[in-house]
């Protein structure tokens, strides 16, 4: 199954290349409207790719503060165990 940090990168991506698309297509026709409903797409992907990033370093940051508490816990028992 795939995770929020998963999807919104994912979801990010297509919309950048959605966007980006309408965006080039809306300048090569001349619809100003288009261009700009491409851009603001594009912005969009820009956005959840970003919050997928940011929920993937949270995620990280925080297995790494149970690595080292535990680690710790680990540390103390045996320092009275001894």
């Amino acid at each position: 199954m795939a995770t929020n940090e998963t999807n919104d990168k994912l979801k990010g991506k297509l919309n950048q290349a959605a966007g980006a698309v309408r965006e080039k297509t809306g300048d090569t026709v001349g619809n100003e409207e288009m261009e700009r409903k491409g851009a603001m797409q594009h912005a969009k992907g820009d956005a959840q790719e970003a919050s997928g990033k940011v929920q993937g370093a949270v995620k990280d940051a925080g297995n790494k503060m149970k690595d080292g508490a535990d680690k710790a816990a680990d540390n103390a028992k045996d320092a009275v165990g001894r």
